[in-house]
Protein backbone atom coordinates (compact mmCIF):
# COMPACT_ATOMS: atom_id res chain seq x y z
CA UNK A 1 0.00 0.00 0.00
CA UNK A 2 1.37 3.44 -0.98
CA UNK A 3 0.54 6.27 1.49
CA UNK A 4 0.41 10.25 0.65
CA UNK A 5 4.24 10.16 2.17
CA UNK A 6 5.03 7.36 0.01
CA UNK A 7 3.43 8.99 -3.10
CA UNK A 8 5.82 12.33 -2.81
CA UNK A 9 8.81 10.23 -3.39
CA UNK A 10 7.18 8.61 -6.34
CA UNK A 11 8.69 10.39 -9.73
CA UNK A 12 5.83 11.98 -11.69
CA UNK A 13 4.78 10.39 -14.65
CA UNK A 14 2.73 13.68 -16.01
CA UNK A 15 2.40 17.27 -14.35
CA UNK A 16 0.35 20.09 -15.46
CA UNK A 17 0.72 23.46 -13.73
CA UNK A 18 -1.12 26.45 -14.39
CA UNK A 19 -3.14 25.48 -17.24
CA UNK A 20 -5.88 27.88 -18.90
CA UNK A 21 -8.03 27.76 -21.74
CA UNK A 22 -10.28 30.38 -23.66
CA UNK A 23 -13.11 29.40 -26.29
CA UNK A 24 -14.87 32.68 -28.07
CA UNK A 25 -17.16 33.48 -24.82
CA UNK A 26 -16.25 30.94 -22.31
CA UNK A 27 -13.50 30.54 -20.14
CA UNK A 28 -12.67 27.09 -19.70
CA UNK A 29 -9.78 26.56 -17.74
CA UNK A 30 -7.70 28.90 -15.28
CA UNK A 31 -4.79 27.99 -13.50
CA UNK A 32 -5.59 24.04 -13.22
CA UNK A 33 -2.91 21.73 -12.10
CA UNK A 34 -2.81 17.64 -12.34
CA UNK A 35 -0.38 15.03 -11.14
CA UNK A 36 0.04 11.89 -12.37
CA UNK A 37 2.36 9.04 -11.03
CA UNK A 38 2.85 5.34 -12.17
CA UNK A 39 0.38 3.39 -10.85
CA UNK A 40 -2.43 5.92 -9.95
CA UNK A 41 -5.73 5.95 -12.18
CA UNK A 42 -7.68 9.56 -12.11
CA UNK A 43 -11.01 10.20 -12.16
CA UNK A 44 -12.34 13.44 -13.02
CA UNK A 45 -15.80 14.32 -11.63
CA UNK A 46 -17.83 17.37 -12.15
CA UNK A 47 -20.58 19.77 -13.51
CA UNK A 48 -20.66 20.51 -16.77
CA UNK A 49 -19.03 23.19 -17.95
CA UNK A 50 -16.33 22.68 -14.88
CA UNK A 51 -13.41 21.74 -17.69
CA UNK A 52 -13.00 18.48 -17.09
CA UNK A 53 -12.80 17.28 -20.62
CA UNK A 54 -11.29 20.28 -21.29
CA UNK A 55 -8.25 19.34 -19.24
CA UNK A 56 -7.67 15.99 -20.50
CA UNK A 57 -8.44 16.90 -24.02
CA UNK A 58 -4.98 19.60 -23.88
CA UNK A 59 -2.88 16.30 -22.30
CA UNK A 60 -4.70 14.66 -25.06
CA UNK A 61 -3.38 16.85 -27.71
CA UNK A 62 -7.08 17.35 -28.93
CA UNK A 63 -6.57 21.12 -28.06
CA UNK A 64 -3.72 23.53 -26.96
CA UNK A 65 -3.48 24.92 -24.17
CA UNK A 66 -3.48 28.86 -23.70
CA UNK A 67 -0.81 28.82 -21.15
CA UNK A 68 1.26 26.61 -18.15
CA UNK A 69 3.51 23.87 -18.57
CA UNK A 70 3.26 20.07 -18.87
CA UNK A 71 5.88 17.63 -18.40
CA UNK A 72 6.17 14.39 -18.89
CA UNK A 73 8.49 12.14 -17.06
CA UNK A 74 10.46 15.05 -15.94
CA UNK A 75 10.48 16.91 -19.40
CA UNK A 76 9.03 19.47 -20.67
CA UNK A 77 6.88 18.75 -23.44
CA UNK A 78 4.43 20.45 -26.18
CA UNK A 79 1.52 18.13 -27.39
CA UNK A 80 0.01 19.60 -30.66
CA UNK A 81 -1.66 16.55 -31.37
CA UNK A 82 -3.14 13.49 -30.23
CA UNK A 83 -0.03 11.41 -32.19
CA UNK A 84 2.04 13.33 -30.17
CA UNK A 85 0.32 12.60 -27.02
CA UNK A 86 0.30 8.54 -28.00
CA UNK A 87 4.14 8.86 -28.70
CA UNK A 88 4.21 9.73 -25.18
CA UNK A 89 2.38 7.19 -24.08
CA UNK A 90 -0.39 9.05 -23.03
CA UNK A 91 -4.24 7.63 -23.57
CA UNK A 92 -7.70 8.35 -22.12
CA UNK A 93 -10.26 6.45 -21.64
CA UNK A 94 -13.89 8.26 -21.00
CA UNK A 95 -16.26 6.41 -18.71
CA UNK A 96 -20.10 6.61 -18.62
CA UNK A 97 -21.60 3.10 -17.16
CA UNK A 98 -23.88 4.91 -14.94
CA UNK A 99 -25.20 8.31 -14.02
CA UNK A 100 -22.50 8.67 -11.47
CA UNK A 101 -20.31 8.21 -13.28
CA UNK A 102 -21.46 10.28 -16.73
CA UNK A 103 -18.62 12.79 -16.64
CA UNK A 104 -16.07 11.33 -15.15
CA UNK A 105 -12.99 10.78 -17.48
CA UNK A 106 -9.59 8.93 -16.49
CA UNK A 107 -6.40 9.26 -17.66
CA UNK A 108 -3.29 6.81 -17.16
CA UNK A 109 0.09 6.87 -18.07
CA UNK A 110 2.14 4.19 -19.77
CA UNK A 111 4.78 3.44 -17.25
CA UNK A 112 7.13 2.41 -20.34
CA UNK A 113 10.36 4.52 -21.29
CA UNK A 114 9.90 5.54 -24.95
Amino acid sequence: MVTSSDATEVPLLIEMTGISKDFPGVHALADSHFELRPGEIHALVGENGAGKSTLMKILAGVYRKDSGRVVVRGTDVDIPNPSAARRLGIRLRRTSSSAASRNACAASSSTTES
